[in-house]
Parts: structure tokens; C-alpha cells; sequence
């Protein structure tokens, strides 16, 4: 009756908080993809420990952490290139170098 309930429950980023299977800390993807061994034989090994939705009623909204995105991408900032793409938890903007402008000298009095 419970894995009926949760499996009604809407897709909102409100849904309670879920330790992951090592108990450390909350999981802030758990549930948030599609479980791969589930979709392709309709079964997993890990079953109900496994992290990742077994069909769409499952599925979550991932948790964003308080520092999501605060910080520039190390790997995209030295080579324009990230390895977790958009599931990078850092943010990925690049800045190429500016040249300064050349200042209007009209404007500064400095025309002969």
C-alpha cells in the first residue's frame, strides 16, 4: 500500500527528503533518472535499493543543494569541455579574455 502512495505522488520539489542506500547523507538525485537495468529487462538486481526510478511514477525532480551552481566549472573554464555536462553540479560560463576599448578621445578634448 505505501509503494502505491508513493508512486501517486506528483512530480514536486517539495517531496520529502530520502537517505541514499549508504545513509550518509540525503541524496539529491535519488529517484531523479531512469533506472537503465529496469528499462531495458524490466527488472534490477538492486530492486528496492536501487537509486533510480523503476518507471516514470518513481521519478523526482533532483534536489538542488544550496551551493548548486555557485562556482565556476574547473573543467569547462580550462578547456571549454566538461565530462558530467549538464548534470555538472558547478557552473559551466566562459569569459574569453576581453580587449579593453579604446576610449573616445574626441570625447576627452584630446583631437587636434
Amino acid at each position: 500500500m505505501q509503494l502505491l502512495q508513493q508512486r501517486q505522488q506528483p512530480l514536486t520539489r517539495n517531496a520529502p527528503r530520502v537517505r541514499n542506500a549508504h545513509g550518509d547523507r540525503y541524496n539529491v538525485l535519488y529517484k531523479s533518472a531512469l533506472c537503465l537495468h529496469f528499462l531495458r529487462r524490466g527488472t534490477c538486481p538492486k530492486g528496492e535499493a536501487c537509486k533510480f526510478a523503476h518507471g516514470i511514477f518513481e521519478l523526482r525532480l533532483p534536489q538542488n543543494h544550496r551551493k548548486y551552481r555557485t562556482r565556476l566549472c574547473v573543467h569547462y573554464t580550462l578547456t571549454r569541455a566538461c565530462p558530467f555536462g549538464e548534470r555538472c553540479f558547478f557552473v559551466h560560463r566562459y569569459n574569453p579574455p576581453s580587449t579593453p576599448e579604446s576610449p573616445d578621445y574626441a570625447s576627452l578634448n584630446y583631437c587636434i
